[in-house]
């Protein structure tokens, strides 16, 4: 977490939306278990490809078969997720 207060209130803000996003797709509510698993999934992911395009790991792909594969994933139904 960033130590500038208002860097960590932006990112903090930013998880707000993508948790509220996550639990509204999988009609949950927003305070379940579920639905911040759902986002920190989401999160994980976007950030680790993106880390890994910028670093050139990536460079054996097509830039755009790469953020396709994470749009889709992302775009699952999360309601399969739920246990």
């Amino acid at each position: 977490m960033p130590k500038d207060s208002r860097l960590k209130k932006a990112a903090k803000e930013a998880f707000t939306e993508l948790l509220e996003a996550a639990a509204a797709a999988a009609n949950i509510p927003v305070q379940s278990k579920d639905s911040m698993q759902l986002a920190v999934a989401r999160w994980s992911l976007v950030h680790g490809y993106t880390t890994r395009l910028i670093k050139g790991a990536l460079d054996f792909i097509e830039p755009a078969h790469g953020i396709e594969a994470v749009v889709r994933f992302v775009e699952l139904d999360p309601r399969r997720w739920s246990a």
